[in-house]
């Protein structure tokens, strides 16, 4: 049984935060994907679609 102190602080050392700037930063590229009119010409639109 651990001290509420001590489980907190067992959870501020866990490496998660690498996790969220991975996952904020797949969010942000389908989003920009995804996101209508943000490309300006269809050789763009090409080159994205075959990735």
């Amino acid at each position: 049984d651990l001290p509420l102190g001590e489980l907190a602080a067992a959870f501020a050392a866990l490496p998660v935060f690498p996790l969220f700037d991975t996952a904020y930063f797949i969010v942000s590229v389908l989003y920009l994907k995804y996101e209508p009119g943000y490309l300006m010409n269809e050789r763009a639109e090409q080159i994205v679609h075959e990735f």
